[in-house]
């Protein structure tokens, strides 16, 4: 069966390129798979595509292709996975063409994927995009239960950033590390003088240097300033780094951590699959953290709006049996997920 799936994202965000190559890996288990990618090739290699993969730079090419393959055979239309981002022709309430192919494709006896999305807060409410995907598919997962319950249809499993990294125990018997890492948006107000404490005091007592990361290339000043800040060292990304380069160094850096402090969910999923403990820390909304660890874990990892507490860090510290199990029970869930699409396309 040949599987036509949109993979484009950020290429500038690890995050971004993680989630969907995990995604792309389950896929590749239903058929021959044709993707749809962002034009940069850095882009695409953090995808980590495979010599059988056919991909498209040209979104009008691939539907071109769809298009035609759906006339001649039973094939596999996935929506792109991540949050969803609305499309003009979806603002305006009309169907996309991907969702017109998608119905032609269900109408031949076809399999139309949706799995691992979410929409934020008010988006499902003003556009038809989000529930029209939904109705198209014949399988939905959303990877958080707000999304889940705001369209009315799919089942909920985790990120499918959760199923890459080392082996859960990572987590139960972490051995010797050495780093406290963090990293922040730099779209968001900065951490205020106390947090400077709190992050200082906690890498102090646990023996640990500070370690300030790139995970997303436009973080790049609030990183230099953190690292200021906290006296740490830091990892910049330079221009010439590429998005692969730049997600295995993390790995290895976070595969050094005790704990990694973020207020990107994907650093702290990243981190997680690592072995570190994920800590989530905002100056804005935890949302999003709140919502995307929710479906893997009932330990605070986001934390309360109200304003953050130390005694918090440290039951997430004390709690990486909970978190191992988490981690397995996670990956477990995806592998379920994994079944369906199978079942699903045969």
């Amino acid at each position: 069966m040949k599987v036509f799936v949109d993979a484009g994202g950020q290429q500038d965000n690890v995050g971004d390129s993680v989630l969907r190559r995990a995604y792309l890996d389950a896929l590749r288990h239903v058929g021959e798979l044709h993707v749809l990618v962002n034009v940069p090739p850095d882009y695409q290699a953090g995808l980590h595509a495979q010599s059988g993969d056919r991909l498209y730079t040209d979104p009008k090419a691939w539907l071109r292709a769809a298009r035609a393959s759906v006339l001649r055979e039973r094939i596999c239309l996935a929506y792109n996975s991540g949050e969803l981002r609305i499309s003009e022709r979806a603002a305006s309430g009309g169907p996309t063409a991907e969702q017109v192919v998608a119905w032609l494709n269900r109408i031949r006896g076809g399999l139309v994927v949706m799995a691992g999305n979410s929409v934020r807060p008010g988006f499902a409410m003003t556009s038809t995009f989000g529930p029209g995907n939904a109705r198209t598919a014949t399988l939905v997962s959303w990877r958080e239960q707000w999304s889940a319950d705001q369209v009315g249809r799919g089942a909920v499993n985790p990120d499918w950033a959760f199923a890459l990294g080392s082996p859960a125990e990572l987590l139960r018997s972490p051995g010797e590390r050495r780093l406290v890492t963090v990293t922040m948006r730099g779209d968001r107000p900065a951490p205020p003088p106390e947090w400077y404490d709190q992050v200082t005091t906690l890498a102090s007592e646990r023996g640990c240097r500070l370690q300030v990361v790139v995970q997303v290339r436009r973080d790049g000043q609030r990183a230099a300033e953190l690292a200021a800040g906290l006296g740490a060292d830091l990892l910049d990304w330079p221009a010439t780094e590429s998005l692969r380069s730049r997600e295995a160094r993390l790995r290895h850096y976070y595969r050094d951590s005790l704990a990694v402090i973020s207020d990107r969910a994907h650093a702290l999923i990243i981190g997680m699959t690592e072995g570190a403990v994920p800590i989530g820390v905002t100056t804005s909304s935890p949302e999003k953290i709140r919502r995307l660890f929710g479906v893997v874990s009932t330990l605070p990892i986001a934390p309360d709006e109200a304003g953050d507490d130390p005694r918090r860090w440290q039951l997430l510290l004390d709690s990486r049996p909970q978190l191992a199990a988490d981690l397995a029970a996670a990956r477990a869930q995806l592998d379920v997920l994994r079944g369906h699409l199978l079942a699903a396309a045969s």
